[in-house]
């Protein structure tokens, strides 16, 4: 799943997502996209996007390995967390989404070549999101960091202490922070208050990678 060879990614995801979701899509450069109207459709429209492809140290014949205190690490490369740790915990927000009393519309952006400058997240029709009022991206490494900027704002003032709010209301302390580039910096350069969280992976894009399933359920 290196950049330009998501292919078995999407084709594994595809399925996935047509069971959960009401309408799956492969747009024109091969980002999987997806769109679902949660209880009446009313309120709020949400992208949670999470990207695709992986680093050239992930080996195809690599073995996961899952420690009593649920870290998984691989046997020898990269892990590959960034960001299939991502992708894992959009999924499980989106199977448990008839538990919410949330109403509005939920899009699904698993996008292509993050790794090499957020190319699949920009050719991505802006048509498709212009209308979202939040982009929540999965891709930063660690625990409870809310990614609101990297040399630019991802998002208003507002959205950032709202998240923060969410997360003492989940009785955690999640702290809106600067951070790197991920594909929260083209949703918002496209208009959409935008934030990255972290998926629970250390040491990405090296043979030390390790991902703590508690800090993936923390983000779910």
């Amino acid at each position: 799943g290196t950049g330009g060879n998501e292919k078995p990614v999407r084709e594994y995801l595809e399925p996935i997502l047509k069971d959960l979701m009401d309408d799956v899509k492969i747009d024109d450069y091969g980002n999987l996209l997806a769109d679902k109207k949660v209880g009446n459709g009313n309120g709020a429209t949400i992208i949670l996007s999470a990207h695709m492809d992986t680093v050239k140290g992930v080996l195809s014949d690599r073995k996961l390995i899952e420690t009593e205190d649920g870290v998984i690490k691989s046997n020898k490369g990269a892990l590959g967390a960034d960001d299939r740790a991502g992708i894992a915990i959009i999924l499980t927000v989106l199977r448990n989404l008839h538990k919410l009393s949330f109403n509005g519309h939920i899009k699904v952006s698993f996008s292509r070549e993050e790794e090499i400058g957020c190319v699949g997240a920009s050719k991505i029709d802006m048509d498709w999101y212009k209308d979202a009022d939040l982009a929540i991206v999965v891709d930063r490494r660690g625990n409870r960091d809310i990614v609101v900027g990297c040399g630019m704002a991802f998002c208003s003032d507002s959205v950032a202490h709202f998240m923060e709010d969410v997360s003492k209301m989940a009785d955690m302390d999640w702290e809106a922070v600067e951070g790197g580039i991920s594909d929260a910096m083209v949703f918002a350069e496209g208009g959409v208050n935008s934030i990255n969280l972290s998926a629970g992976d250390y040491n990405e894009h090296t043979a030390y990678e390790y991902v703590v399933l508690d800090e993936m359920r923390d983000t779910v």
